[in-house]
Formats: structure tokens, C-alpha cells, sequence
């Protein structure tokens, strides 16, 4: 699915960019270009909202949705991020380092 790479690139600058927690970066609305439009999950700043609306035609979901692709996520030490869209679990997981 083309979304899966959308979503999985906003998950990784949310973290490497804006130094957000793995479980919040995998919780934060997500936006996609279809073609034609900006798909926007509920819950965006509306700041940015705006911004978008600006120069392009924008439809906006009231929830979050498996539309936007599902991001989970494992890093040794880390708090898991699993994803809320698609129902998703998370376990934290002690790795020895020898």
C-alpha cells in the first residue's frame, strides 16, 4: 500500500527529527497525498490544518483509521510503540548485550 511508506516516514521524523517518544510518534495523526487530495487524520493542529488548506484541497477524518496504514515498532530498551489504528499490543523486552 502506497500509505504504508507515508506512515511509516511520519513515524520515523516524529522520532529522529522532533525527539518524540516511539509510542507517541506512533499515536500522532497522520496526513497522505492521494493524488488529488491531503487525507488528514482528526487531531492535527489546526494551525497546520490551515496551512494545508491554503494551498490544497484537504479531507479531514474525525478519527483515527486503518486507512493511514498501521506502524508497530520494536527497539531493544525502548517503550514499544504499538499502533492504536490496528489494534496493536506492545511488550517491552530486556536484550543482553553480550
Amino acid at each position: 500500500s502506497k500509505r504504508i511508506r507515508t506512515a511509516i516516514f511520519q513515524v520515523l521524523s516524529h522520532v529522529v527529527d522532533f525527539k518524540i517518544p516511539l509510542p507517541e510518534a506512533v499515536a500522532r495523526p497522520r496526513i497522505h497525498f492521494d493524488g488529488e487530495r491531503f487525507q488528514v487524520e482528526g487531531g492535527l493542529p489546526d494551525g497546520s490544518l490551515e496551512t494545508l488548506r491554503e494551498r490544497f484541497d484537504v479531507n479531514v477524518w474525525d478519527d483515527k483509521d486503518l486507512y493511514f496504514g498501521g506502524v508497530h515498532s520494536v527497539v531493544p530498551q525502548v517503550e514499544p510503540g504499538p499502533d492504536p489504528r490496528r489494534g496493536g499490543a506492545g511488550a517491552s523486552v530486556d536484550v543482553d548485550d553480550d
